[in-house]
Parts: structure tokens; C-alpha cells; sequence
């Protein structure tokens, strides 16, 4: 919902900041301007804030375990948990989810 905030801001301003309702407290060529200086600086707000909310989640998760969970390798019959793979490599290990449709 923060990502529409700009938007929401532009269309806003536009609607509300009018000669008419400011009157003469900002130069008419500046109130043409006004929306869109308005939503660039919620845009840049709103991408600030989203990018310190996505590093918190990020910081939250790195370093935990992985969730345990069967995987079956293309070509082979067998299928091995996660936790056991780990085990038997003892290296550290990266899967990476691929789905190609």
C-alpha cells in the first residue's frame, strides 16, 4: 500500500492545490508544479522507508536454518532431506529454486 502513496499524493495535490483555493500565497507557475514536487518527494519517502523495512526483514532471516524439506534430484531415483544433504556435504550449501514455465 506505500508504493501507491505517491499517487495518491499527486492526484491529490492536483485536485486540492488550485489558484482558487490557494489564492495568491504561491505564484501560479509554481502551483502547476506543486503535484508533481509533491509526489516525487513522497516517492522518495516512500522508497527510503521500503528499502529500511526490506533490510530488516532481510536482517531478521539471515542466519537461521533453513526449513528441513525432501528433495528429489533430476535423474535419480532417490530423495534426500536437507538437513541430511548439509550433513554429508559438510560445506556450506545454496539451493536455488528454478522454475522455468
Amino acid at each position: 500500500m506505500l508504493q501507491f502513496l505517491p499517487l495518491f499524493v499527486y492526484f491529490g495535490s492536483q485536485r486540492f492545490l488550485t489558484p482558487e483555493l490557494i489564492g495568491d500565497a504561491l505564484p501560479k507557475p509554481l502551483v502547476g508544479w506543486l503535484p508533481m514536487l509533491l509526489g516525487l518527494l513522497c516517492f522518495v519517502v516512500t522508497s527510503k522507508l521500503q528499502k529500511a523495512q526490506a533490510s530488516k526483514a532481510t536482517a531478521a532471516i539471515v542466519g537461521t536454518d533453513a526449513p528441513d524439506m525432501e528433495i528429489s534430484f533430476r535423474g535419480e531415483e532417490r530423495a534426500v532431506m536437507l538437513r541430511a544433504l548439509i550433513a554429508e556435504s559438510k560445506k556450506p550449501t545454496i539451493v536455488d529454486f528454478y522454475q522455468n514455465f
